[in-house]
């Protein structure tokens, strides 16, 4: 009988009042424990979220080389118009296309992120098919051009096949590579994984 009466609300004044002795809502206590526990999860998360951030921004970086490069090249194709491509440290890239008149018109320019540039961090190893000397290399120069055939020749004409390399802050976890090959003009992706280029 005690425990009902315990439960039992009283009206007072067409309010609704709890028994003095019983608690409603949370102690400071409680709280705080909740709180310390969001704190221990945020802390367990954080290099987690950062690691994917840093992943997510050197990866966009490397697809829009990626992709600068194989639009560049379909230009070429499509308008049967040369289209040349300037790498700039630390992470800029300049696109001209070639007008009717042969002479050279910005088409655009593009840059990385601050974090990302064109760099092969120290202690890994170069892609050992193409030769290469540098972290932009296109037959010893860093500008090359996509001709309306869709090679890669450097600017004196010559068909090459070069590399540029992309690391976030040079750091060899997100370390990625573009090469393309000098008589299809192809571009390929390479990522650095455990030690090799993949």
């Amino acid at each position: 009988m005690k425990i009902e009466k315990a439960f039992v609300e009283l009206r007072i004044g067409g309010q609704k009042k709890i028994p003095s002795g019983s608690s409603s809502g949370f102690s400071f206590i409680e709280i705080l424990i909740v709180v310390a526990m969001a704190g221990v999860i945020a802390a367990a998360a954080y290099p987690v979220i950062t690691s994917t951030m840093n992943h997510y921004e050197s990866e966009s970086a490397f697809e829009l080389v990626l992709s600068t490069m194989r639009t560049a090249r379909q230009s070429a194709i499509d308008k049967r118009r040369a289209y040349r491509l300037t790498f700039t440290a630390p992470g800029s890239i300049a696109v001209w296309r070639q007008d009717s008149g042969f002479a050279w018109e910005r088409d655009r320019q593009l840059n990385m992120t601050e974090n990302v540039s064109f760099s092969l961090p120290s202690g890994v190893p170069r892609i050992p098919m193409i030769p290469h000397s540098s972290d932009i290399d296109f037959g010893g120069d860093d500008t090359f051009m996509f001709r309306a055939d869709g090679s890669a020749v450097s600017t004196t004409g010559r068909v090459i096949s070069g590399v540029v390399y992309l690391s976030r802050n040079n750091d060899a976890n997100s370390c990625w590579a573009v090469s393309v090959f000098g008589g299809t003009g192809l571009a390929r992706a390479w990522t650095y994984e455990e030690g090799q280029w993949n």
